[in-house]
Order: structure tokens, then sequence, then C-alpha cells
């Protein structure tokens, strides 16, 4: 009886390890997908800004050089 009492402590503390061990690691996927959604992101955000620095040069050639 007090076997058993002892081998359900013991299967607890390891449950309850592995619990912690599967929550870490899905959390760590977890991170691992936003820092590539962060990245993506950056590189739009910069694809974006670039974008808005060339047309502001044709728009500003184009009324430069039609006056």
């Amino acid at each position: 009886r007090e076997r058993d009492i002892m081998e359900v402590a013991v299967f607890d503390q390891l449950s309850s390890k592995l619990f912690l061990l599967a929550k870490r690691y899905l959390l760590s996927e977890d991170v691992v997908k936003l820092q590539g959604f962060q990245q993506r992101k950056l590189a739009v955000t910069h694809q974006v800004s670039k974008s808005k620095g060339t047309m502001k040069r044709i728009v500003t050639w184009h009324l430069v050089n039609s006056s």
C-alpha cells in the first residue's frame, strides 16, 4: 500500500514535469513563429518605405520637368 502511494507520487511528479516541458516546447514553437512573422512584417515595411521614397522622387521629377 505504501509502495503504491510512493509510485503515484513519483508518477504525479513526472507527469507535471512532462507537462511543463511540453508547455515550454509549445511556447518556444510559438516564439519561433512570432519571430518569423515579425521578420516578414519588417521586410514588408522596408519594401513599402522604399516604394514611397521612389514614388516621391518620380512625382517630384515629373513636377520639375513638366513645368
